[in-house]
C-alpha cells in the first residue's frame, strides 16, 4: 500500500566490552560461534562472550543487520535524518520518536506517500550508502 509512512527504529544497542576489547554484537556472535564449534571455548565462555556483546537495549549495532537496514531507510528518506545512528538508551532516541510522531502527522495531512519519497534518486542514494 502506498499510504503515508515513516520508519522509526528502537535504535542500536551500545558496543560491548570483553577482555578490554570493544565488540559489536553481530561480529562477535559469529566469532563466538566459530570458537565454540572449534572447541576453543565451552558453552559458558560462549555465553560470556555473547552476553558481553549486548550490554544494552537496542537492535544489533553491526552494519550488515538491523543497523544497515535502518541506515538504508534513512538514505531512502523514510526516516528522519540521524534516526539510524542514535543508540537506543540515549535520551535523544525519545526526542527522535517525538519528532517522528510529529512528522507522520504532517505526512498524512500533506498526503505524502512513500512513492513520493522513494524516488529513483533516493534509491541511488541508498545504493551508495550500502556500497
Amino acid at each position: 500500500t502506498d499510504l503515508p509512512s515513516i520508519v522509526l527504529s528502537g535504535g542500536p544497542m551500545l558496543d560491548g566490552w570483553h577482555k578490554g576489547q570493544r565488540i559489536g554484537s553481530g561480529t562477535v556472535l559469529w566469532h563466538a560461534r566459530n570458537l565454540l564449534s572449534a572447541g576453543e571455548i565451552d558453552y559458558e565462555g560462549f555465553m560470556t562472550l555473547t552476553t558481553a556483546s549486548s550490554p544494552s537495549v537496542g537492535h544489533c549495532n553491526t552494519m550488515g543487520t538491523a543497523l544497515s537496514m535502518n541506515a538504508l531507510a534513512e538514505a531512502l528518506g523514510m526516516s528522519l535524518p540521524g534516526c539510524a545512528s542514535i543508540p537506543a538508551p540515549y535520551r535523544e532516541r525519545g526526542q527522535m520518536a517525538y519528532a517522528t510522531g510529529m512528522r507522520i502527522v504532517d505526512l498524512v495531512r500533506e498526503d505524502v506517500r512513500p512513492s513520493h519519497i522513494m524516488t529513483h534518486a533516493a534509491f541511488e542514494n541508498a545504493i551508495a550508502v550500502a556500497s
